[in-house]
């Protein structure tokens, strides 16, 4: 979730590459009902409908499901799979009114002797009456098949990459029993499915959330105490409300005023100037 949230400006530029890539194949294919249009045109829709899709409501659910806390509340359904699900919501509802509207323009076109009536085929005519319960389900159900493959594309093109940049033995400190090891009273209160590597600690009103390498869980505790019980991890706190672990630092940016930490997970926690000089030092003698 928080990869889409805080996603990078230039990993558009990846992302638009990977949904070519798919928009080529889905052109070729021709899937639901497409495969009458022009190779070209086919192309440029798939393309269209990816990008929005990738570029505006992927983070905009993502955001959503992160403000409410959708992931620990439904602790049945995984992050991934729930994003898919929230994000063809709106995506069905943005098919069909395209869909629509490229109905209406192709009825004008061929009415006015300019395009082939042939070409309006069977998607648009389901896309017409996407209002309909059984439409909508069926053109849901499609948006959702397609949303699962390019997140998945991505998805694994972010892990490919954090695997590259995080470092290719665990800590000593992760090969010590959890009572043994270093910051064990915190350790303990993170739930098993997520493990125990962390990446970082952000405040979230009364409760910290801990970030690992496998996922992540709202803990009810203040942030002192939790930097206090991580006494001996290799790490430090960043900003009032961020801690972040020595290992996961990929780099350090600034941005006019404002200077971020690159984490490993690809989040991005802010660093305020009056622990500047401690991250400094932490990174120069990493170096």
């Amino acid at each position: 979730m928080n990869y889409w949230i805080r996603l990078d400006p230039r990993e558009y530029v990846n992302h638009a590459l990977i949904y070519l890539a798919l928009a080529a194949l889905l052109g070729i294919l021709g899937p639901f009902g497409t495969y009458g249009e022009p190779y070209v045109w086919r192309l440029s829709y798939w393309l269209t409908m990816l990008c929005i899709f990738g570029g505006v409501v992927v983070p905009f659910s993502a955001m959503l499901l992160t403000r409410i806390d959708a992931v620990h509340r439904t602790r049945l359904i995984p992050g991934g799979a729930m994003l898919v699900l929230a994000a063809a919501l709106p995506m069905t509802l943005i098919v069909g009114v395209i869909d629509v509207a490229l109905s209406a323009l192709a009825s004008r076109l061929s009415a006015a002797g300019l395009m082939d009536p042939q070409p309006v085929a069977e998607w648009r005519s389901a896309g017409s009456a996407w209002w309909d319960f059984a439409a909508a389900a069926v053109l849901y159900v499609q948006v959702a098949a397609i949303s699962l493959v390019a997140i998945g594309l991505v998805s694994l093109r972010f892990a490919v990459r954090q695997g590259s940049t995080a470092s290719p033995h665990l800590h000593p400190q992760y090969q010590l029993p959890l009572s043994a090891r270093p910051g064990a009273a915190f350790l303990s209160r993170i739930p098993d499915a997520i493990g125990t590597d962390l990446i970082c600690l952000r405040m979230e009103d009364h409760y910290v959330r801990a970030v690992t390498r496998q996922g992540e869980a709202l803990i009810l505790l203040r942030m002192r105490d939790a930097i206090a019980e991580l006494d001996g991890v290799p790490g430090l706190q960043v900003h009032r409300s961020w801690w972040v672990a020595a290992d996961a630092i990929v780099k350090l940016s600034r941005d006019g005023r404002r200077t971020e930490v690159l984490l490993s997970n690809g989040l991005r926690a802010p660093v305020s100037a009056s622990f500047r000089p401690v991250l400094h030092g932490v990174l120069a003698s990493a170096a």
